[in-house]
């Protein structure tokens, strides 16, 4: 597919006030249906952006995520706003947690880590590698206060995402 299909392709996660946002869009498979061994066919490259409060912005495409990674967001996104989704404030890399979403490839991972109240949850995104602050394994983090309708409907438009993405 040609890549100016894409371009519009993200999902959005923007704090309440709209000055941090994190965005993911899948933009294509890195390799071609032809691959020999399946688990290949399915990875997806992945464009990754996100804004702080200060201005500063970092951006990615990478091969982070297989297509059944991927397909797993929209029902952790759904958990974290029916309010289900465990806290978590810290990442382990050693000691793998169920409250936090991580992949086999360690570019991001995504955690609630509060519910200031009944409408709102502040999602915090691990990010690896990225010249905002650490160049290492989760070295930094960002928080994100929004509300739960606008994580629903980035949820809904994360599944909609993967509907142009299927497991080969």
């Amino acid at each position: 597919m040609p890549a100016d299909l894409w371009k519009d392709c993200d999902v959005r996660i923007a704090s309440t006030d709209g000055t941090t946002s994190f965005s993911v869009a899948p933009v294509g498979y890195q390799f071609s249906a032809a691959q020999k061994l399946s688990e290949d066919r399915n990875w997806l490259q992945v464009e990754l952006h996100v804004v702080l409060a200060d201005g500063r912005q970092w951006e990615v495409v990478d091969p982070c995520l297989t297509t059944a990674e991927a397909t797993s967001v929209s029902g952790w996104l759904a958990e974290a706003v029916r309010g289900t989704q465990p806290v978590a404030t810290e990442l382990d890399i050693d000691e793998p947690s169920a409250a936090v979403l991580s992949f086999l490839e360690p570019n991001f991972a995504l955690a609630v880590c509060a519910y200031p109240d009944a409408s709102t949850l502040t999602l915090r995104v691990f990010l690896s590698y990225c010249d905002l602050a650490s160049d290492a394994i989760y070295g930094t983090s960002v928080d994100i206060t929004l509300t739960r309708t606008a994580l629903a409907a980035a949820a809904a438009e994360w599944r909609e995402q993967m509907v142009l993405f299927p497991p080969r």
